[in-house]
C-alpha cells in the first residue's frame, strides 16, 4: 500500500475525476496513441497575396 501522502492524495484526486485508476490510465493511453491532427500551415506573402495552405512541415509524413 502506498504511504506517501501526496501519492495517496493524487490517487485519490484521479479516482474522484476519473472513477477508478483503470479509467485515468485508459484515458492517458489513448491521448497518447490517437495521433493530433495536423494544423495547416500559412506559406502566402504578408503583402497581401494569398498563399497555399500546406503541410509541409519537418514532422510531415516521407511518401
Amino acid at each position: 500500500m502506498v504511504q506517501d501522502v501526496a501519492a495517496l492524495n493524487l490517487a485519490a484526486t484521479i479516482e474522484a475525476r476519473y472513477g477508478s485508476l483503470d479509467a485515468f490510465c485508459a484515458r492517458l493511453r489513448a491521448s497518447v496513441e490517437n495521433p493530433t491532427a495536423e494544423l495547416l500551415r500559412y506559406t502566402g506573402g504578408w503583402s497581401g497575396e494569398t498563399g497555399q495552405a500546406t503541410t509541409g512541415g519537418r514532422h510531415r509524413k516521407k511518401q
